[in-house]
């Protein structure tokens, strides 16, 4: 890994606002050997790989806050784009 700089890359924000870090062995991980946060932290939290079509919901929309509390493991995206169309009182 010394090699190839590996060692020295960090966690970083993409555009979107999501927090990605390194970690190539994952199912999950994009070419560069980065995976989503969340999907780490929600994996660890129900004990599995997130399945397809399952997604993860950040309970305060907040795609920094990668609290496990604060995750939710949805059965798949119509489920997760419930909890986007609640009033906005209930959005805590």
């Amino acid at each position: 890994m010394a090699c190839s700089g590996s060692h020295r890359k960090k966690p970083f924000i993409i555009k979107k606002g999501y927090k990605k870090i390194l970690l190539p062995t994952h199912p999950r991980a994009d070419a560069k050997g980065y995976v989503f946060e969340h999907i780490i932290v929600a994996e660890a939290k129900i004990g599995r790989p997130i399945r397809d079509p399952e997604e993860v919901h950040h309970k305060d929309f907040n795609k920094l806050n990668n609290s496990p509390d604060n995750l939710v493991v949805c059965a798949d995206h119509a489920q997760h784009m419930a909890y986007h169309a609640l009033p906005l009182c209930s959005k805590e």
